[in-house]
């Protein structure tokens, strides 16, 4: 550009500038039409710089700071290098924003000045409001796993197209696994599992996947990597659902109640206990109003009548009566007998002082003892056991309980009939095996589960009439689980029964 072009783009330039001040602007000299082409040309970039930056500065006022700023001219007079030199500040002072320093302002362009120092503003709020918001939720964070700790509980998520499992250590703490060890996918975690509880797991799953229950909640027991079974409380649900509608991921909580559960199970043995006293309280009363007063009751009107009146029985009439208070005192005390066992047996007040003995000679002992009764019923009692066989237990509660035994025998035999008592050693168990049998009435299959419980209906009649008190079979039982041996019964209606135990040989 030659000195006159120089000479007429600074007419130019002053012109405008002269505008921008508000002054009139100094007349141009004529000028040929060449020259006029150029200042068209002079004054056509102008306008496009004059457009370029009226963009420039609406574009940053919306927020968009990474923009570059109009290139200046060289030929630009002092007020258009100026604002030149404005935009290239704002550039700056943008670029510092978009870096995160909400200090910058300008203080200069009028209404776009308010507009930029405005948007700072707003991003400076916002950003604070933002770090305000990521503190709180590293506290509520905090804040939610102290409180899972502390309450031992552990998260989980599954996501259920995939299949795959995510959880904290906690749950692998659990059942005695690292974070590396433990299975990543449900169906793999399925398979620890109890057996008797999976079923409940999917019935609890499924119903709340199909948006049956409002939550998945299911007690079960997971086993552990040492082999043994723990108890555990799992509650979850439906987190997140796809595009569809379906679940796609849930989440929830799981917690040890192995010590709840032990402590509901103790719980429940000791209201077996005390339902089970309360029963042995009542047939103890039960007893004593019925079964004993009354056989004593009877004994005493005989011999009230008889000592007022004896004139009115002849001998064999007194025999008769004497005969019958013989054997209702026998009874009586046979029952008084059991019933001060079975009380000592309840108070653990019978001392078991296991021994050798010898079984063939307890089955002579036995036998003895109710030899007299049999023999009245015309019934034979045979032993089969050879005399060599030993045994190790109490012997005074084993002879209590083949008395018994033996007695109920007698009782439910027909007249003529047979009992034998048998001890045989089982060479496969290393135990002794002992046995009545007789060929009586039988027992009713349906009252085999209550047979060596306290129950009042259990006693029922002899083939003669005979009483018992329903505490003998009940005493047996308690007798042979203190000697560390099993008892039960075989019987067929109408043709007879067995009852067997075992004790352990020395």
């Amino acid at each position: 550009m030659d000195k006159k072009d120089s000479v007429i783009l600074g007419k130019i330039s002053k012109t405008l500038e002269d505008l921008m001040k508000g002054k009139n602007p100094s007349k141009i000299s004529d000028i040929s039409l060449s020259e006029l082409d150029e200042v068209i040309t002079t004054i056509n970039k102008l306008i496009d710089f004059a457009d370029q930056t009226q963009k420039f500065l609406f574009t940053l006022s919306k927020g968009i700071l990474n923009q570059n700023i109009p290139p200046p001219e060289n030929f630009l007079s002092s007020p258009l290098k100026e604002l030149n030199s404005r935009l290239m500040q704002i550039t700056y002072q943008a670029q510092q924003v978009a870096k995160g320093d909400y200090t910058q302002r300008i203080d200069f362009m009028g209404d776009f000045t308010n507009a930029f120092n405005n948007m700072v503003a707003a991003l400076e709020e916002k950003e604070i409001s933002l770090k305000e918001s990521e503190k709180e939720a590293r506290l509520n964070k905090q804040r939610l796993e102290l409180a899972i700790h502390a309450a031992n509980l552990a998260w989980w998520e599954w996501e259920v197209k995939t299949d795959r499992l995510d959880y904290d250590f906690r749950r692998t703490d659990l059942v005695g696994y690292n974070l590396n060890e433990y299975p990543k996918f449900e169906k793999d975690v399925y398979d620890t599992i109890h057996p008797d509880d999976k079923e409940k797991f999917e019935k609890a799953i499924s119903a709340h996947l199909k948006g049956k229950n409002q939550e998945f909640n299911v007690e079960y027991r997971m086993k552990h990597k040492n082999g043994y079974y723990i108890w555990v409380h799992d509650r979850g649900k439906v987190t997140e659902f796809d595009s569809l509608g379906n679940p796609a991921k849930v989440s929830g909580l799981i917690f040890d109640i192995t010590d709840k559960k032990d402590f509901e199970e103790k719980l429940m043995e000791s209201e077996k206990i005390l339902r089970d006293s309360n029963t042995a309280k009542d047939k103890l009363f039960s007893i004593i109003s019925h079964d004993l007063r009354g056989p004593i009751g009877s004994i005493y009107q005989f011999l009230d009548y008889v000592s007022v009146n004896p004139e009115q029985f002849s001998q064999e009439e007194l025999h008769e009566v004497l005969s019958n208070m013989r054997n209702t005192s026998k009874v009586t005390y046979e029952m008084l007998d059991n019933l001060l066992l079975w009380a000592r047996s309840q108070s653990s007040k019978i001392e078991y002082r296991p021994d050798i003995f010898n079984s063939f000679e307890v089955l002579v002992d036995t036998k003895n003892f109710l030899d007299v009764i049999a023999k009245n019923k015309e019934l034979s009692i045979k032993i089969k056991a050879k005399p060599d066989l030993f045994a190790f237990a109490d012997k005074e509660s084993i002879k209590t309980v083949l008395r018994n035994l033996l007695s109920n025998a007698i009782k439910f035999s027909h007249k003529n009939g047979e009992i034998i008592l048998e001890a045989r050693k089982l060479q496969d168990e290393n135990k002794v095996l002992f046995s009545v049998k007789d060929f009586g009435v039988g027992i009713p299959e349906k009252t085999f589960a209550r047979i060596f419980t306290v129950d009042v209906k259990s006693s029922s009649l002899g083939t003669s009439g005979e009483k018992g008190s329903g505490l003998g079979l009940l005493l047996c039982k308690e007798f042979i689980d203190a000697n560390k041996g099993s008892i039960w019964v075989e019987s067929e209606k109408d043709k007879g029964s067995v009852f067997s135990f075992t004790l352990p040989l020395p």
